[in-house]
């Protein structure tokens, strides 16, 4: 209503000026008998007063006119955005089920397939994606991880790929933990490898090779793509760690292992993962990218991630460290994913 509030004080404005010139003569005028002067005063209030009502009738529908325009042109414009945004190819996220040999339980998944799959007979890489400890599968779809796939998809920034979001957060009840880590990392890792990653091969288009194959995790989803990582660099190619890495923080243990949430050294996190560091060389020709992001107030990890990426240039082997502000939540899961995205395949 701001610009309408403006029409409407100027109109008010003529009409008031037209109504105090109507009101003024000439000094002349009053040596005119008085019964004349009250007649022509009369008529001349009743003339002004219908081209004021007149003006302002005009000056009112004039107004009427603009804001119907203003209007029109913003629902235009809202259509138009509206347009743009569903102009974006969509992808497909499929919620789905698989059979775990090594948990003895069926476990949920939501599958994203990019827009064009169905059509479309090409096989595409593939980005195992896990959530973070006391969420579920769906944690992704929740925070909109599809709308960006899509997104950066359809602006070039990211290569078509297939996303698995997967239960990686609950492998064990949390009564277990800390001292059934050891035993939650081996039963993830074997699980992945055994079940999951056959199923996916089996029902959908995906490279196979390690070079089309990413792996990467929010928080324990995090330890649980460092794990499996730095243990089977035959498969994997892209490892993302998302507010996680070597640390102390508020959820330290010292029953915890190294990648977790713990509160061991470097020099232990290397010696439980030595195969990994033994060849450098080796390591870095296997590893096209090992990204570690992370907000600058997440209490939860500490300086975890910034420790994980000086061990990892200690020994030589590369790479990339990022941090965005936010603190351990799911905007900043939701900023360390788009980054990494950018960065595979």
């Amino acid at each position: 209503m701001k610009k309408f509030k403006g029409i409407y004080a100027a109109a008010l404005a003529v009409s008031m000026s037209a109504v105090l010139l109507a009101g003024c003569g000439s000094s002349s005028e009053e040596t005119t008998a008085a019964g004349t002067t009250a007649s022509v005063e009369t008529e001349t209030e009743e003339v002004t007063e219908d081209a004021a009502e007149a003006e302002m009738e005009a000056t009112a529908t004039a107004a009427a006119e603009t804001a119907e325009t203003i209007t029109v042109n913003a629902e235009t414009e809202t259509e138009a955005a509206d347009e743009d945004e569903s102009s974006v190819p969509q992808g497909n996220v499929e919620q789905t089920t698989y059979q775990s040999t090594t948990l003895g339980e069926e476990r949920e998944l939501y599958i994203y397939t990019p827009a064009g799959y169905e059509e479309s007979s090409d096989s595409y890489p593939v980005l195992y994606l896990i959530n973070g400890h006391g969420t579920d599968a769906s944690m992704w779809i929740k925070i909109g991880a599809d709308e960006i796939f899509d997104r950066l998809i359809a602006e070039r920034k990211v290569t078509p790929m297939v996303v698995v979001m997967m239960d990686g957060g609950n492998i064990l009840d949390e009564s277990s933990w800390p001292e059934g880590a050891t035993e939650s990392r081996e039963l993830f890792i074997s699980d992945l490898q055994t079940d999951l990653m056959p199923y996916i091969e089996a029902n959908y288009r995906v490279m196979t090779d390690r070079d089309s194959t990413a792996i990467a995790g929010f928080s324990f989803g995090g330890a649980e793509a460092l794990w499996t990582g730095v243990s089977d660099t035959d498969d994997f190619s892209w490892i993302g760690v998302f507010s996680n890495g070597i640390q102390g923080g508020s959820n330290a243990s010292e029953e915890s292992i190294a990648g977790s949430g713990s509160s061991e050294t470097p020099e232990e996190f290397v010696e439980k993962n030595a195969s990994f560091f033994a060849d450098p060389d080796s390591t870095n020709e296997k590893e096209n990218l090992i990204w570690i992001g992370v907000g600058t107030e997440d209490e939860v990890i500490g300086n975890g991630a910034r420790q994980l990426s000086d061990t990892l240039n200690q020994y030589g082997i590369n790479n990339t460290y990022y941090e965005t502000e936010g603190g351990h939540t799911a905007e900043t899961s939701q900023k360390c994913l788009e980054e990494f995205l950018q960065k595979l395949f």
